[in-house]
């Protein structure tokens, strides 16, 4: 699903989670899901299509709402003459 790209994080509406990520310089995101906090590898990896301006959102329909969660930037464009820095990449 879509989702939409306000609130920004993680937001548990009493049916899902509405997930929207800021990032001006990703071409890609992936939200990682784990069955729990020393999981080495994720459970479940999602494309994440959707994008509103900078905003990349999602919203999985769930009815639990405690799982962890990560994100992969899978790609960066840096402005032209402009090396990407580590802090242009967070959310």
């Amino acid at each position: 699903m879509a989702g939409q790209p306000a609130p920004l994080g993680a937001t548990w509406d009493g049916e899902g989670v509405n997930f929207a990520l800021f990032s001006e310089h990703a071409t890609g995101v992936q939200l990682l899901l784990f069955d729990d906090a020393v999981s080495g590898d994720p459970t479940v990896t999602i494309n994440l299509s959707e994008r509103t301006d900078y905003i990349w959102h999602t919203y999985l329909p769930t009815r639990v709402p405690a799982r962890c969660t990560g994100t992969r930037w899978t790609a960066l464009r840096a402005q032209p003459g402009t090396p990407v820095q580590r802090q242009q990449i967070a959310a």
